[in-house]
Protein backbone atom coordinates (compact mmCIF):
# COMPACT_ATOMS: atom_id res chain seq x y z
CA UNK A 1 0.00 0.00 0.00
CA UNK A 2 1.72 3.39 -0.83
CA UNK A 3 2.07 5.92 1.75
CA UNK A 4 0.03 9.16 1.90
CA UNK A 5 1.66 11.88 -0.12
CA UNK A 6 1.69 14.19 3.17
CA UNK A 7 3.43 11.71 4.89
CA UNK A 8 6.00 11.09 2.10
CA UNK A 9 6.76 14.91 2.25
CA UNK A 10 7.20 14.86 5.96
CA UNK A 11 9.36 11.77 6.18
CA UNK A 12 11.68 13.34 3.97
CA UNK A 13 12.77 16.00 5.65
CA UNK A 14 12.75 14.25 8.94
CA UNK A 15 15.00 11.69 7.19
CA UNK A 16 17.27 14.49 6.03
CA UNK A 17 17.82 16.48 9.79
CA UNK A 18 18.55 12.53 11.19
CA UNK A 19 21.03 12.41 8.44
CA UNK A 20 22.66 15.34 9.37
CA UNK A 21 22.56 15.31 13.27
CA UNK A 22 24.22 12.06 12.60
CA UNK A 23 27.07 12.83 9.86
CA UNK A 24 27.42 15.79 12.94
CA UNK A 25 28.00 13.69 15.72
CA UNK A 26 30.31 11.49 13.80
CA UNK A 27 32.34 14.35 12.79
CA UNK A 28 32.91 14.99 16.29
CA UNK A 29 33.68 11.57 17.55
CA UNK A 30 36.28 10.94 14.94
CA UNK A 31 38.09 14.16 16.87
CA UNK A 32 38.77 11.72 19.52
CA UNK A 33 42.46 11.11 20.61
CA UNK A 34 42.80 7.43 20.22
CA UNK A 35 44.91 6.92 17.21
CA UNK A 36 49.10 6.53 16.39
CA UNK A 37 50.35 9.72 16.79
CA UNK A 38 47.43 11.58 18.34
CA UNK A 39 47.87 13.78 21.27
CA UNK A 40 47.33 16.65 23.88
CA UNK A 41 48.85 19.48 25.20
CA UNK A 42 47.58 21.53 27.60
CA UNK A 43 48.89 24.36 30.46
CA UNK A 44 48.28 27.55 31.61
CA UNK A 45 50.04 30.70 31.61
CA UNK A 46 50.48 34.23 33.77
CA UNK A 47 52.35 36.75 32.26
CA UNK A 48 52.69 39.40 35.55
CA UNK A 49 54.44 36.31 36.95
CA UNK A 50 57.82 35.58 38.31
CA UNK A 51 59.53 32.45 39.11
CA UNK A 52 58.19 28.96 38.47
CA UNK A 53 54.84 27.93 37.97
CA UNK A 54 54.39 31.02 35.40
CA UNK A 55 54.26 28.73 32.47
CA UNK A 56 53.12 25.18 32.50
CA UNK A 57 52.59 23.05 29.60
CA UNK A 58 52.46 19.47 29.21
CA UNK A 59 51.55 16.56 26.49
CA UNK A 60 49.81 13.39 27.10
CA UNK A 61 50.85 11.04 24.15
CA UNK A 62 51.34 7.34 23.38
CA UNK A 63 50.40 6.57 27.23
CA UNK A 64 53.22 8.97 28.74
CA UNK A 65 53.04 12.47 30.15
CA UNK A 66 55.97 15.14 29.22
CA UNK A 67 56.79 18.23 31.03
CA UNK A 68 57.56 21.16 28.64
CA UNK A 69 61.41 22.72 29.53
CA UNK A 70 61.09 25.74 27.91
CA UNK A 71 58.43 27.65 29.53
CA UNK A 72 58.07 29.76 27.06
CA UNK A 73 54.67 32.42 26.91
CA UNK A 74 52.34 31.60 24.24
CA UNK A 75 51.33 34.26 21.93
CA UNK A 76 48.72 33.75 19.65
CA UNK A 77 50.61 35.28 16.47
CA UNK A 78 53.56 32.26 17.22
CA UNK A 79 50.93 29.36 17.40
CA UNK A 80 51.54 26.59 17.71
CA UNK A 81 53.53 26.93 20.86
CA UNK A 82 57.15 25.98 20.66
CA UNK A 83 57.87 23.45 23.50
CA UNK A 84 60.83 21.10 24.59
CA UNK A 85 59.55 18.04 26.52
CA UNK A 86 60.76 15.38 29.15
CA UNK A 87 58.71 12.19 30.24
CA UNK A 88 57.19 12.34 33.62
CA UNK A 89 56.69 9.72 36.68
CA UNK A 90 54.24 7.07 35.47
CA UNK A 91 52.20 7.50 38.31
CA UNK A 92 51.28 11.04 37.01
CA UNK A 93 49.86 9.90 33.60
CA UNK A 94 47.42 7.80 34.90
CA UNK A 95 45.92 10.84 37.13
CA UNK A 96 45.59 12.86 33.65
CA UNK A 97 44.97 10.68 31.08
CA UNK A 98 41.15 11.01 31.49
CA UNK A 99 41.59 14.65 30.12
CA UNK A 100 41.92 13.50 26.78
CA UNK A 101 38.64 12.37 27.15
CA UNK A 102 36.90 15.32 28.26
CA UNK A 103 37.65 17.66 25.19
CA UNK A 104 34.55 18.94 24.42
CA UNK A 105 33.62 18.26 20.76
CA UNK A 106 32.44 21.83 20.25
CA UNK A 107 35.61 23.14 20.62
CA UNK A 108 36.31 21.53 17.26
CA UNK A 109 33.87 23.27 15.55
CA UNK A 110 35.50 26.85 16.73
CA UNK A 111 37.16 28.60 14.70
CA UNK A 112 38.72 31.13 16.70
CA UNK A 113 42.28 30.21 18.07
CA UNK A 114 41.66 32.69 20.84
CA UNK A 115 38.27 32.23 23.61
CA UNK A 116 38.00 35.16 25.56
CA UNK A 117 40.13 37.21 26.94
CA UNK A 118 43.26 35.04 28.30
CA UNK A 119 45.74 37.04 30.89
CA UNK A 120 44.17 40.12 30.11
CA UNK A 121 43.49 40.64 33.33
CA UNK A 122 46.57 38.76 34.95
CA UNK A 123 44.19 36.12 35.53
CA UNK A 124 46.55 33.97 33.80
CA UNK A 125 45.01 31.82 30.42
CA UNK A 126 45.01 27.96 29.09
CA UNK A 127 47.01 26.61 25.97
CA UNK A 128 45.11 23.63 24.19
CA UNK A 129 46.72 21.77 21.58
CA UNK A 130 45.42 18.38 19.80
CA UNK A 131 46.45 16.57 17.01
CA UNK A 132 44.01 13.69 16.15
CA UNK A 133 44.59 12.00 12.74
CA UNK A 134 47.21 14.10 11.46
CA UNK A 135 45.36 17.82 12.26
CA UNK A 136 46.85 19.99 14.59
CA UNK A 137 44.42 22.57 16.54
CA UNK A 138 45.24 24.79 19.24
CA UNK A 139 43.91 27.54 21.47
CA UNK A 140 44.39 30.14 24.16
CA UNK A 141 41.52 30.19 25.74
CA UNK A 142 40.56 32.29 29.10
CA UNK A 143 40.63 31.44 33.21
CA UNK A 144 37.61 33.33 33.53
CA UNK A 145 34.44 31.47 33.62
CA UNK A 146 32.50 34.91 32.57
CA UNK A 147 34.50 35.03 29.41
CA UNK A 148 33.63 31.88 28.17
CA UNK A 149 31.31 30.02 26.05
CA UNK A 150 28.95 27.49 28.73
CA UNK A 151 29.95 24.26 27.05
CA UNK A 152 33.35 24.98 27.64
CA UNK A 153 33.43 25.85 31.68
CA UNK A 154 33.48 22.44 32.98
CA UNK A 155 36.24 21.50 30.95
CA UNK A 156 38.56 23.82 32.03
CA UNK A 157 38.17 23.04 35.61
CA UNK A 158 39.14 19.40 34.78
CA UNK A 159 41.94 21.31 32.72
CA UNK A 160 43.07 23.36 35.86
CA UNK A 161 43.08 20.26 38.06
CA UNK A 162 45.02 17.83 35.36
CA UNK A 163 47.37 20.85 35.17
CA UNK A 164 47.87 21.11 39.54
CA UNK A 165 48.91 17.26 39.27
CA UNK A 166 50.57 17.47 36.67
CA UNK A 167 53.01 19.97 38.20
CA UNK A 168 53.53 18.23 41.24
Amino acid sequence: MAQPRSIRFLSTPLLVAALAATSSTCSHDAQRLSGPGDYIVFGDFYGECFGDGCVDIFRISDGRLYADTLDIYPVASKLPHTVEFVQLPGARYSDVASLIGDVPARLFDEAAVVIGQPDAGDWGGFYLETNVSGEIRYWLIDKMDDNLPGYLRDFTRKLDEAIQIAAE
